[in-house]
């Protein structure tokens, strides 16, 4: 291991925050990954990850980074678990998650390189030895967020039957039973603070026109 990388490794705080945002690509679900200049002789991609603040949660903690990676709107950070790092003498990290609209963009940060990775096709890291299992807990976990779901498919509208197909899809990837109903999606939906029902519909073909919804800023 040359000097550079020994050096970025040292420099590690020991408590952080690891961020997972999520966007879709066609069917495609991707996270971010980032890979600092230190990392590049080990050719590893990380979660983007922030010192965590003192007087801050972790979950403010992540909001505020979350700010700083992504450009645009972002679902509210959900906490999951804390995980060594590097087996444990590179600290502890906190993973967090956030969903994204396709349109959104990650932001650069000088020595730093960002790609958006399919879920499914992931090498995972030997920096970070537990990103595989953060990232299966954060997908499971947003398999039952449906405003975070939702923000996924925003354009910034969606329709009804969009979300169930978006809903199922990331149930099947996070390896869950079963699929959610339209009807029962629907009496999900009824009242809920996060959706906003526009005047606006969509028209497919033969079928009777659809309303569109978009996600409640700040949901």
């Amino acid at each position: 291991m040359d000097e550079k990388t020994l050096k970025g490794l040292k420099a590690l705080p020991l408590f952080a925050v690891g961020l997972a945002v999520f966007r879709t690509e066609g069917r495609s679900l991707q996270v971010l990954l980032c890979q600092p200049d230190w990392l590049i002789p080990l050719r590893e991609w990380v979660l983007p990850e922030a010192t965590l603040v003192e007087d801050e949660t972790i979950v403010e903690s992540a909001s505020r980074f979350a700010a700083t990676v992504v450009d645009g709107h972002h679902s509210p950070a959900v906490q999951m678990q804390t995980y060594a790092r590097g087996k444990g003498v590179l600290g502890a990290l906190t993973v967090c998650y956030v969903s994204v609209p396709p349109s959104v963009f990650h932001r650069g940060r000088k020595g730093f390189s960002y790609v958006w990775c399919d879920v499914e096709h992931l090498s995972y890291s030997r920096v970070f030895h537990d990103l595989d299992r953060a990232l299966k807990e954060a997908i499971e976990d947003l398999s039952d967020n449906l405003p975070a779901i939702a923000l996924l498919i925003s354009r910034p509208f969606f329709t009804v039957v969009e979300l169930q197909r978006a809903v199922n899809e990331v149930r099947r990837i996070a390896g869950r039973q079963g699929q959610m109903d339209i009807r029962n999606l629907r009496r999900m939906l009824d009242g809920a603070e996060w959706l906003i029902e526009t005047t606006e519909v969509r028209s497919d073909g033969a079928f009777r026109p659809s309303k569109l919804y978009k996600v409640k800023e700040g949901s």
